[in-house]
């Protein structure tokens, strides 16, 4: 859309005026500016940068909504930016199809973008399936002919190898983030993986023992893996210790068990559901077993089953519920 010479220059100035505040992260009055420029006209260039307002605000639907329009209308016209922004913002919106949609679109024209080449990859490892996992593969070991020692795609290559089950493949690239002092959590567990894999247990151990250190044993998986990789080797103490330690981590929280059972009760029971709503009740009372709320709530329920059944039994727990009910009541 043309404008004529003054509302050019306003646009312009108006441009300009966001331009400077932006460059000073006020967003907000920068905003502000970019809306009355487009007033004024209404194009590609001023629709990316409120879109760009809109993505460092976390407004990603508005973020995308603006890019798509601009994309549409010019599909060439957005810049190398904006082309992040959408990747992006789909990654906080999690839709992954579009996601990728628009890393295959931007490194087609910027190959050499290796903060996009690395999320892609990872995208593609993590999709459960195996053409998406050989593009990784391809993907990173493309760009890593150029430039060899970019951590952030070794890893998706390593992990590329790792998840389509090359574990002989992938050893050495773990071992190469390893050389490059990329000692995290991952690429131990990874490596010591790879070993447990192809039954090399003691390389296994080894590396288990670091990823294990470096989570400081929370890590429920690594420890009974560790376990396992123990009992392989004869080392049984070794192995009840951190087969103990797993059991512990996946242990479920009573107090958050208590939750979850004593709601599924109440809300089966407000859907007249009262047999299921027994059954969750008597669930919760297994993680607090002196909440009298909840043993109330059985003696109440199985009272309602008996005058509908008139059955014994049903008469019988009403009647242990209620004495238990007192009994703490008393206490």
């Amino acid at each position: 859309m043309a404008c004529a010479q003054p509302a050019c220059a306003q646009y312009a100035g108006k441009v300009a005026e966001g331009d400077s505040l932006m460059s000073r992260h006020d967003i907000f009055h920068a905003m502000q500016c970019y809306q009355q420029a487009r007033q004024i006209k209404n194009g590609n260039e001023i629709q990316q940068r409120l879109a760009d307002c809109y993505f460092r605000r976390n407004d990603f639907q508005r973020c995308t909504d603006l890019l798509e329009n601009a994309a549409k209308a010019n599909p060439d016209s957005l810049t190398q930016e904006s082309m992040r922004s959408l990747f992006y913002c789909y990654s906080h919106l999690d839709r992954k199809p579009s996601q990728m949609r628009w890393g295959e679109l931007l490194l087609r024209r910027y190959p050499m973008d290796s903060e996009v080449l690395a999320e892609l990859a990872s995208l593609y490892n993590r999709g459960d399936s195996p053409d998406l996992i050989k593009k990784a593969l391809k993907m990173t070991t493309d760009y890593l002919a150029i430039d060899p020692t970019n951590i952030a795609v070794m890893r998706q290559q390593a992990d590329a190898y790792f998840f389509s089950m090359d574990f002989t493949g992938a050893i050495p690239h773990y071992q190469r983030l390893l050389a490059l002092n990329d000692t995290t959590f991952n690429n131990y567990y990874s490596l010591g993986m790879c070993y447990y894999q192809l039954k090399q247990y003691a390389p296994a151990r080894q590396h288990l023992i670091h990823a294990a250190h470096i989570n400081e044993f929370k890590d429920a998986g690594c420890l009974y893996r560790l376990g396992i990789v123990c009992l392989e080797l004869d080392s049984l103490n070794e192995s009840l210790n951190y087969l103990k330690q797993a059991e512990d981590r996946l242990t479920p929280d009573p107090h958050v068990m208590y939750i979850i059972m004593k709601n599924q009760g109440d809300a089966y029971y407000k859907d007249h559901q009262t047999p299921m709503a027994i059954l969750y009740w008597k669930a919760a009372l297994k993680y607090d077993r002196y909440s009298m709320a909840t043993i109330f709530n059985l003696a109440q329920a199985y009272g309602e089953l008996f005058k509908s059944t008139q059955r014994k039994d049903t008469e019988d727990q009403e009647k242990v519920y209620y004495r238990s009910f007192l009994t703490i009541a008393e206490q």
